[in-house]
């Protein structure tokens, strides 16, 4: 480390990408333009087949130094390439985002200043701007209760089904990676679980400021994997932090309450009344409720 940057904590971005240079050049510009000086960029590819290895190899030769490659000859999946991006990093900290999303100016010196000040903060994220594949604005996230001082518990992170704040926003320290990192039982969404083994070493905070670009795709709500995965990252929750369990259940209520939404959208409205039937009986909502008659009744959501 050059000693301009000794009291700059390393700051490790790790990109995680399958097939998307379309997207990713915007996504390593916007790293590479944030003001904080010590960082190094972790960029795993899954085996892409559009050209994008060529692209990193480019921007290695382009910045000697700051890029770690970790470019697979055969795929790995999305747990499997999560895992070899984070056990690259060497920073104090870490910050994992997909491909195709954006950094916002400032974010990184923003939330390393919050991580370093307040050392019971063991997830930092950010208000983040909602973006389609064309990058047009969709909706602004801020955090999910809009608190003046958005501090949260790791009870409070689970009751939210992580949603509390879209996770590429978030920043954590290296220390505090569960040890075999992002769970292999969970093919598809392994990220739930991984934030909450994080959010138990400590509080939650949401910088209320806009700092994050979270592209949503419209693959994103068809993917019944993710609905599989939510379910088996709660019930793993619920081993792990038996404390929480009535938010637990809530957070169980909300994703039966999401797989109904999603049969329902496949026209399977047996499954979807089932879903949502269990939605209701783990905690009454009024939505859920509505969405139950519907699926009775054949009537589109």
């Amino acid at each position: 480390m050059s000693s301009m940057y000794k009291d700059q904590p390393l700051v490790s971005i790790a990109i995680i990408t399958y097939n998307q240079k379309k997207y990713l050049r915007k996504c390593i510009e916007s790293v590479l333009v944030q003001d904080y000086p010590n960082m190094e960029i972790v960029v795993a590819d899954d085996c892409s087949t559009d050209g994008t290895q060529d692209m990193l190899r480019k921007y290695n030769e382009q910045y000697p130094g700051k890029f770690v490659l970790k470019l697979a000859e055969k795929n790995l999946g999305i747990t499997g390439n999560s895992n070899v991006a984070l056990f690259a990093c060497s920073g104090k900290y870490i910050a994992l985002t997909g491909g195709d999303d954006v950094f916002l100016p400032g974010k990184i010196s923003k939330q390393v200043s919050i991580m370093e000040g307040c050392p019971e903060v063991s997830l930092c994220g950010t208000y983040t701007k909602l973006i389609d594949s064309s990058s047009s604005e969709i909706a602004i996230r801020k955090d999910l209760k809009k608190r003046s001082n958005p501090f949260y518990s790791l009870c409070e992170l689970l009751e939210s089904a992580n949603s509390l704040i879209p996770v590429v926003s978030y920043i954590f320290r290296s220390k505090d990676i569960p040890k075999n990192g992002f769970d292999y039982r969970l093919p598809v969404a392994s990220d739930s679980l991984f934030y909450y083994h994080i959010g138990s070493k400590g509080k939650i905070y949401v910088l209320p400021d806009i700092l994050t670009c979270y592209r949503i795709h419209e693959s994103h709500a068809k993917n019944k994997g993710y609905v599989d995965d939510s379910f088996v990252s709660l019930a793993l929750a619920e081993f792990f932090f038996p404390h929480c369990y009535k938010e637990i259940k809530k957070a169980r209520s909300k994703s039966y309450y999401t797989a109904g939404r999603y049969h329902h959208r496949e026209l399977d409205y047996h499954l979807a009344q089932l879903r949502f039937k269990a939605s209701l009986n783990l905690s009454f909502t009024t939505k859920a409720l509505v969405a139950y008659v519907l699926s009775r009744f054949r009537i589109g959501l």
